[in-house]
């Protein structure tokens, strides 16, 4: 074997150190390169989202400082005396492109059957439970309550099967981005828009239910500083402006409950 001069060896070393410094990085860059490319493919295979850029309380507080949307009107009465659950939801559907008549989705929720047992309505003993379905009757020819998130919820996404949002539970603030990016969303409240302190109890199934008559369920349409603005079942108002704190005080007092519809959006982590 041929040993090898000390020159020959500086000039291996030399090359070895101008490839290191020259050609590497390129080819670092390039495999670093594809190998992203490679993952946000995966990702889009899955169904996985990339990284969000900002965090969700950055994006919400990038929300503009009010916003007002346009939706149909639609009246309960007098067909639904105790239907602003779905009559509101028509007008969900009804800004979203999406002609469904309120009737027909009366027709369609889910009822809870439990018989009403009591001796007024402030003096119920048994009743139904409107985290199940309609609590009574909702056309006000007998006595009648109400129905919460949950079924109204489920009746819509029998409607839409993309970009139904239940929102119930996150702060007002949420409320006030989506209404930003364009899309109304179905509140429950109270029928003086301000905090109740009428309520009553009832039993279903060994289980309590805490509940008041001043319930009433809107479209919410807006929002700036000191009011938002909703379009209202009860009368067929739209625009209507109330006061903001009052307002979210009694939306706060029915749980926060809100759905709405949702195309996909850049920033779809702020709602989870």
């Amino acid at each position: 074997m041929k040993k090898l001069s000390i020159t020959t060896i500086a000039l291996l070393i030399g090359f070895f150190l101008f490839q290191e410094t020259t050609v590497s990085p390129v080819v670092k860059i390039q495999a670093q390169t594809a190998a992203e490319t490679a993952q946000q493919a995966t990702q889009k295979l899955l169904g996985v989202a990339s990284a969000p850029s900002l965090t969700a309380s950055a994006v919400l507080a990038q929300r503009p400082p009010a916003a007002l949307l346009e939706a149909p009107a639609v009246r309960q009465l007098p067909e639904l005396y105790n239907g602003c659950e779905v009559s509101s939801l028509a007008m969900l559907l009804a800004a979203a492109g999406h002609s469904v008549d309120k009737m027909e989705l009366s027709d369609r929720l889910v009822k809870d059957p439990t018989p009403y047992i009591g001796k007024s309505l402030q003096q119920i003993q048994q009743w139904g439970d409107p985290n199940l379905g309609f609590v009574g009757d909702i056309t006000g020819k007998k006595k009648g309550y109400g129905v919460y998130n949950g079924p109204l919820f489920d009746l819509l996404v029998t409607y839409v099967s993309e970009g139904a949002e239940n929102l119930t539970g996150k702060n007002f603030d949420t409320l006030e981005w989506v209404l930003s990016q364009g899309h109304p969303i179905v509140v429950w409240t109270t029928v003086s828009f301000q905090p109740t302190d009428r309520w009553v109890t009832w039993k279903n199934n060994d289980q309590e239910i805490r509940a008041t008559f001043q319930m009433h369920a809107v479209l919410l349409v807006g929002y700036d500083d000191q009011h938002v603005y909703i379009n209202d079942p009860l009368t067929g108002s739209k625009g209507q402006k109330l006061n903001k704190s009052a307002f979210i005080k009694s939306w706060e007092q029915l749980g926060k409950q809100a759905i709405t519809i949702m195309e996909e959006h850049p920033h779809w982590y702020v709602l989870r």
